[in-house]
């Protein structure tokens, strides 16, 4: 029933989250029955990847196809909101001290940083080519990304990107 799980994350309290991108929906599965012990709706399909907060209370999700980012309450359950990020989105990542969800724009060729206070876009971080994957520095001053080069780009391939969160500018 619950197809294409896709990513897998253990929270603080231990519960296993994953993705079940077929049914618009986080698993959660209780490591100790090891069964699903309920699901969180994304009201998206194709949710792919995600990130909570260090509180495990709130999960972004990146809807690729759907160009959105769902809000969830995990304890209740429940979609908070769905936020536009303007175009396909890829992977999520949340800052150490819990201010920023930030996804990746292959297509903008950037890093969209939303608040989860209000879950509004802050700022972005343009890159030279096809962000994928983001990382924050533990101290969260430092946002490291791996993405693809531009089309015809020399070196063509695999780059990375470290960006300075303070400037909001790519530093190497």
């Amino acid at each position: 029933e619950y197809l294409r799980p896709h990513f897998p994350e253990v929270g603080p309290s231990g519960m296993i989250y994953v993705t079940a991108e077929m049914k618009e929906s986080i698993l959660l599965v209780d490591p100790k029955t090891r069964a699903i012990a309920g699901t969180i709706p994304t009201g998206s399909n194709l949710t792919h990847f995600f990130a909570m907060t260090s509180d495990e209370k709130k999960a972004f999700t990146s809807n690729v196809s759907a160009a959105t980012v769902s809000v969830l309450d995990i304890p209740g359950r429940k979609l908070i909101t769905t936020v536009s990020t303007g175009s396909g989105n890829q992977r999520m990542t949340v800052s150490p001290d819990d201010k920023w969800f930030v996804t990746n724009i292959g297509q903008g060729s950037k890093m969209s940083f939303f608040r989860t206070s209000d879950y509004q876009l802050d700022f972005d971080i343009p890159l030279d080519g096809s962000p994928f994957v983001s990382r924050f520095s533990p101290d969260g001053k430092s946002i490291y990304n791996m993405g693809n080069a531009p089309r015809g780009a020399t070196p063509a391939g695999i780059r990375v990107w470290k960006a300075d969160v303070a400037s909001k500018k790519v530093v190497a």
